[in-house]
């Protein structure tokens, strides 16, 4: 029967949701712990923008997923009322700026290290990371903030289990936050890697005129010719590696966010099933699964510490 169906339906969305919670506790937690007490990967400001990341989907996992199961399994939508339900959309909306704010400092910090390596380590610091990580924080809780300071409000939508701004009230904070938490992240992080991208292309093509000159050492300066051609293809499969990394996060991100935000757009009004609605959400708290998943692959040091775990 349709009863028996949807009561069955909503034990696998239970499932689905405690799992999803489970897992992205257990690898975010364990990569910021591998990262805490391995002093070479702490040193490294990138990792510590990679914590960062970590603990800005705990912060979604944790502040969100909770609400949706008791919303879900109770059916009790007055649950979110009144500070229950702006304690769960403010950490909505300030752990999704934090991640997306993150995203994009790493792209930069990429970006500094490929194509600016002789300075990289004069221009980002472990103390300018931990202060882009400070100022990530401010702004992602400024965005979260906003609707309690009276620009829209926190309203319970059923077909994401949680609460988030009463995006129907009107246009003007959905296109704010679209534009300034999204959009321009986004447009830095393709201009970043595209950056990048052009970098190696143009290391690759020095590298093969080194190679030809290589071939007649007598008339290019013999040995001192075959040691910079050495030096350069032992720095190209970093720059291949860094690069590779970034574009996967930015096509994961766009995978996981773009539904949302199209679903939810104030402007287009979709008129979609509860289950799409479901879905989409779905899809934005698997990236706080897939985030360190993929962090780990990349970063050998951190991937043979999560094997001894």
């Amino acid at each position: 029967t349709a009863v028996g169906f949807s009561h069955w339906l909503m034990i696998l969305e239970s499932v689905g949701l405690a799992i999803i919670l489970v897992g992205s506790v257990i690898l975010n937690s364990a990569t910021c712990v591998i990262i805490s007490r391995d002093s070479a990967l702490r040193r490294k400001p990138t990792n510590l923008l990679v914590a960062n990341l970590c603990v800005a989907n705990m912060v979604l996992t944790v502040g969100v997923i909770p609400f949706s199961l008791i919303s879900l399994i109770s059916d009790r939508h007055g649950t979110f009322l009144g500070p229950a339900c702006t304690t769960n959309g403010l950490f909505s909306v300030a752990s999704c700026g934090a991640i997306v704010l993150t995203l994009c400092c790493i792209s930069i910090d990429r970006y500094i290290a490929v194509c600016k390596p002789v300075r990289y380590r004069t221009i980002v610091t472990p103390r300018r990371a931990l202060l882009m990580i400070l100022i990530t924080w401010i702004q992602a809780f400024l965005y979260g903030s906003l609707p309690v300071l009276g620009w829209s409000r926190y309203e319970y939508h059923p077909g994401t289990l949680h609460c988030s701004p009463a995006w129907t009230d009107g246009c003007s904070l959905y296109i704010f936050l679209s534009t300034t938490g999204f959009a321009i992240p986004l447009t830095v992080m393709a201009v970043t890697y595209t950056r990048i991208f052009l970098e190696i292309r143009k290391h690759s093509r020095k590298i093969n005129i080194l190679q030809m000159r290589a071939k007649f050492p007598a008339q290019e300066g013999g040995a001192t010719t075959v040691r910079t051609e050495r030096r350069a293809q032992s720095q190209l499969p970093r720059e291949y590696k860094v690069a590779r990394t970034g574009l996967i996060l930015l096509l994961l991100f766009l995978f996981h966010w773009l539904p949302y935000l199209v679903v939810h757009s104030c402007s287009t009004r979709v008129d979609a099933s509860e289950g799409v609605f479901h879905a989409v959400m779905w899809m934005v708290y698997l990236n706080g699964v897939v985030n360190p998943v993929t962090y780990a692959l990349s970063n050998s040091s951190v991937k043979a510490k999560l094997k001894l775990l």
